[in-house]
């Protein structure tokens, strides 16, 4: 239950901290002596034309690099979090935290938060630390499980990881959720800090239109009913159209390898290019790979749903469509 703000500015929206500084720059510490005579990699000499490759050395010089490579992932993990943590772009004259990503590391703003959300998962969770470490959990999956879990219950979901794909693991995971949501009469929603920041807005303004302190529960009905009256027009078309084709495709995004569930019905060829509105033009997507995957640019699907599409991602490769079972 939410308690009375003792003042206005108070607001019932926060971002949880999961830094703890002091313990992370320890850890940051111990860590230290692994590097500190790290040897430059010796150049490798190409074989010559008429000499035979070797394909066991080759494959040596593999998994050492690839290992090399992991504990270099490890440390970029701890140095992200702590450049989050004292939001680093700020000193360094860059406009956010997505800015420097792209234009410092060449990386995206979502693959780099991700990987400073394992990190801090990581430090709460010494066990879920030790699996990765021992290749019992992918990278994927220990995101998920330190993402979702809590402390207790990260034991036994390392060991049901074992024997699930990422899709079934984000599933059981989602559905726990639901499940303990449902049992408090709360519920919890992951999202971006810029969105958080938007929402967080919009109860602010809110609050300033009715002259008097809202609940968190009021604002979001209010939100809810400013969109309903402004889209009303449209609500009977989307409910029968719309369910119909995600009801069609189980309520699952279509891309390939989403198990996020599906929340928008999609033209593949879109009307102000003559397509229709027949169910065969429609296919159901997650919220991500419509606005920032197909409208973004990054996914392209032609062809006919459900069953005969052709997804095209980063218009390099083609795949035929495996629909979520």
């Amino acid at each position: 239950m939410c308690r009375a703000p003792e003042d206005e500015h108070v607001h019932d929206l926060m971002f949880k901290s999961e830094d703890d500084l002091e313990s992370l720059k320890g850890h940051l510490e111990n860590l230290h002596g692994q590097w500190a005579d790290l040897a430059k990699a010796a150049p490798m000499k190409a074989p010559a034309e008429s000499g035979e490759i070797d394909p066991w050395r080759l494959d040596r010089e593999l998994k050492g690099h690839v290992e090399a490579r992991r504990r270099w992932d490890d440390a970029f993990g701890q140095l992200v979090m702590l450049f989050q943590s004292i939001r680093g772009w700020d000193h360094l004259g860059f406009a956010s935290f997505g800015h420097y990503c792209e234009e410092e590391l060449g990386m995206g703003e979502r693959a780099v938060a991700q990987r400073a959300a394992l990190e801090r998962g990581l430090v709460r969770n010494p066990l879920l630390r030790q699996a990765l470490a021992e290749k019992r959990l992918s990278y994927e999956k220990a995101r998920l499980i330190a993402r979702d879990a809590a402390p207790e219950e990260v034991p036994g979901w390392i060991e049901r990881a074992h024997h699930l794909t990422c899709i079934e693991l984000r599933r059981k995971l989602h559905e726990r959720d639901e499940e303990q949501m449902c049992a408090r009469g709360q519920f919890n929603v992951w999202m971006p800090e810029s969105v958080a920041v938007l929402l967080k807005g919009a109860f602010r303004a809110l609050r300033a239109a009715a002259k008097r302190w809202m609940w968190a529960e009021e604002c979001l009905v209010a939100l809810a009913e400013h969109f309903i009256e402004t889209y009303k027009h449209l609500l009977t078309w989307a409910r029968t159209l719309h369910r119909r084709i995600r009801a069609r495709d189980r309520h699952f995004c279509q891309v390939p390898g989403c198990s996020r569930v599906a929340v928008h019905a999609h033209h593949i060829k879109s009307r102000s290019q003559g397509g229709t509105d027949g169910e065969w033009n429609l296919v159901s997507l997650c919220a991500a790979h419509h606005l920032h995957g197909i409208h973004g640019g990054r996914i392209r699907v032609t062809g006919r749903a459900p069953d005969a599409l052709v997804w095209e991602f980063g218009l390099r490769r083609s795949y035929a469509a495996t629909a979520v079972p």
